[in-house]
C-alpha cells in the first residue's frame, strides 16, 4: 500500500530444506506486528494514512480470530482472513511448531489503554492451546496452487518461492484449513465489512469535525450581521435554517 511507510507488519523467515529433495525440514519467522491503531488518534492524518491503520487492524484483526478459534477448538480456523494470517498459519498449527510472543508496553500513562489492549491481546495468545489432531486436514498441491493464486491474486509463477515451497508440499503432508467452507467465508466477509466501517465511519467522523469548524464562525457572521439594522430579517432566518440543516445532516451520518 505504501512502500516507504515503516507502519506495517514485518516478516523474516529463515526456511531449511534439503539439497537434493527441497524438502522443508525446518523454519523460523521473526515477526513484527505493527501495533494496533485508534481512529481517534488517526483522525487529523491524510486519507493514505487513515487507509493504512484500517489495513494494519484489519490483520490484527483476523490474527485475533484465527487464536480464539483454536482456543475454542472450533472445526476450522480462519487463517485466510487477511495474508498476514495465511503466512503465519503453520507457526501456530504446525506439527512441533514454537511459538513466542513479546508484546511491547509502555509506562507512561498516556499510553494506558493501549498497553491494557496489548497485555489482553498476549494474554489471549499465552493461554491458547492447540490440539494437532482436531484441526489438520489433507489436501493435494493443486488445492493449494489454487488456494494461493487465489490468496495473492497472482500466478503461482509470480509468487516467491520460499512462500510457494512453504505451503505447497507433498499430499500426503497436512495443513490447516485450505479450503474454505461458507462458514469460514462469512467470518471472512464479517472482517473485511469491519474494517470497510470502520474507515467509513472515520472519515465521517472527521467530516464532522471540520464542519464543526466552519459553523461557529458562520452563526457567528450572521449574528452580526442581525444586528445590522439595514439587513433582511428573512434572509437571515433562512441562512440560519439552512446551516442548521446542513449541520445536523453532517451529525446524523455518524449514527
Amino acid at each position: 500500500m505504501n512502500r516507504s511507510s515503516s507502519r506495517s507488519h514485518c516478516i523474516f523467515q529463515i526456511i531449511l530444506r534439503d539439497k537434493k529433495s527441497n524438502e522443508v525440514h525446518g523454519k523460523f519467522s521473526l515477526v513484527d506486528l505493527a501495533g494496533n491503531e485508534r481512529g481517534a488518534d488517526n483522525m487529523s492524518s491524510d486519507r493514505l494514512t487513515r487507509i493504512e491503520s484500517s489495513s494494519i487492524n484489519h490483520s490484527l484483526f483476523a490474527l485475533k480470530e484465527c487464536i480464539r478459534a483454536i482456543g475454542k477448538k472450533q472445526g476450522h480456523i480462519p487463517f485466510r482472513g487477511s495474508k498476514l494470517t495465511l503466512v503465519l498459519r503453520d507457526s501456530f498449527v504446525a506439527e512441533n511448531a514454537r511459538t513466542c510472543m513479546i508484546a511491547m508496553v509502555s509506562p507512561g500513562n498516556l499510553s494506558c489503554d493501549h498497553t491494557i489492549n496489548t497485555l489482553h491481546y498476549a494474554n489471549r495468545v499465552k493461554e491458547m492451546i492447540v490440539e494437532e489432531s482436531e484441526i489438520m486436514a489433507e489436501v493435494n498441491d493443486q488445492d493449494l496452487d489454487d488456494d494461493i493464486e487465489k490468496t495473492y491474486d497472482v500466478p503461482i509463477s509470480g509468487i516467491p518461492d520460499c512462500l510457494v515451497m512453504e505451503l505447497q508440499k507433498n499430499k500426503a503432508d497436512k495443513v490447516v484449513d485450505v479450503v474454505a467452507t461458507p462458514h469460514e467465508v462469512n467470518d471472512e466477509r464479517k472482517t473485511y465489512s469491519l474494517s470497510a466501517l470502520q474507515t467509513k465511519l472515520i472519515e465521517k467522523h472527521q467530516l464532522c469535525l471540520e464542519n464543526m469548524k466552519s459553523w461557529t464562525p458562520c452563526l457567528q457572521d450572521l449574528y452580526s450581521a442581525d444586528k445590522n439594522t439595514k439587513y433582511d430579517f428573512t434572509m437571515y432566518a433562512g441562512a440560519v435554517s439552512a446551516l442548521l440543516k446542513n449541520h445536523i445532516k453532517v451529525v446524523q451520518q455518524l449514527q
